[in-house]
């Protein structure tokens, strides 16, 4: 076993996309990523996050805001619904959600 990262506080919801290990933290209500293999971790939002799931190159989360995707290259997360979503899931071709009575899908 190899310790990743360090003197966290309440990660949960670990997701990989590419190299990076995307994952919400309960206590700080944000997003963090950092290398699969360690290094220096990165906030990528300051919100509070019920979901993350990630392809090849982009991660995906759930948040207050709606459902957020950012890229592994990119610094800041973009908006891709902006509605209450429940749970999202992610393939080759779509994203999929939920806000909680009917399910969604669109091209990634």
């Amino acid at each position: 076993e190899t310790s990743i990262e360090t003197g966290l506080d309440c990660p949960h919801k670990l997701s990989v996309a590419g190299k990076l290990l995307y994952w919400a933290d309960g206590c700080t209500k944000a997003v963090y990523r950092a290398p699969v293999g360690g290094g220096t971790l990165q906030k990528v939002a300051s919100h509070d996050v019920s979901d993350i799931v990630a392809d090849g190159d982009t991660a995906y989360f759930v948040s207050s805001a709606g459902l957020e995707r950012i890229a592994v290259s990119a610094a800041t997360p973009s908006l891709v619904v902006s509605a209450p979503v429940v749970a999202a899931a992610v393939d080759a071709t779509h994203v999929y959600w939920s806000t909680g009575a009917q399910l969604y899908r669109q091209p990634k």
